[in-house]
């Protein structure tokens, strides 16, 4: 037998209003159910995310701290790397002093002197005295230490054009050209090297300026010719 449930026939008459009153109540129970767990599950939804976001800000705190971290690592390495460089720089002028220390006691053995000047800027001076030696007791020096290997070398003293140099073997020159010592690749040519000093009967050892040359500045010695 087809149709429609026993519930909705009685004897050829319609539904009964109680009946369709109930179905209807029972639609809406379960609207009210659905709109329930749709609200549970999106307040759910936004804890979740919220949760995550709470996360997030989290990573992105710390990685702001760790950053910061490392900018003051950073600037700790900077300020070790200057205080090194400083050092260095302290211990090449120890290095140079002593080094002209040995000139200077070199020199004695030599006939050199060491003759105090005044207006000594930026001329090494070891126990007040400068470290020179008189051009007419020098019969050669050595130029050593200079960062354009190519001058390293010995130099002896010789008359070019009536002037007192020193030039050694390959034709480079010590020479005074008025206000200066120079050490270059020809007679007044090229200065790789200078050392402000009126005085041209006296030959500083030290305290010589890059010019067109490589660092480091050289040093002189005396040596027998």
């Amino acid at each position: 037998l087809g149709g429609r449930p026993p519930y909705f026939r009685s004897a050829g008459r319609g539904p009964r209003p109680a009946l369709l009153a109930l179905a209807k109540m029972s639609d809406e129970d379960v609207l009210d159910s659905l709109f329930l767990r749709l609200t549970d599950e999106l307040g759910r939804v936004r804890e979740e995310i919220e949760q995550r976001q709470a996360v997030i800000m989290q990573r992105v705190q710390h990685v702001h701290r760790e950053r910061e971290e490392l900018a003051r690592e950073r600037a700790e390495l900077d300020e070790e790397a200057a205080l090194l460089d400083r050092h260095e720089a302290e211990q090449e002028g120890r290095e140079a002093a002593l080094s002209a220390l040995k000139l200077e006691i070199g020199s004695a053995r030599h006939g050199c002197c060491c003759c105090p000047r005044p207006d000594t800027k930026g001329e090494l001076n070891v126990t007040g005295e400068l470290t020179i030696g008189r051009v007419d007791a020098l019969q050669a020096v050595r130029v050593y230490g200079a960062g354009s290997d190519d001058l390293n070398d010995v130099y002896l003293r010789a008359i070019i054009h009536g002037d007192i140099v020193f030039q050694s073997a390959d034709g480079k020159v010590v020479y005074h050209n008025g206000e200066a010592w120079c050490i270059g690749e020809a007679l007044h040519g090229s200065q790789c090297y200078l050392k402000p000093h009126e005085d041209e009967a006296t030959l500083p050892f030290a305290g010589f300026e890059v010019r067109d040359g490589d660092h480091p500045p050289p040093l002189l010695e005396p040596v027998d010719g």
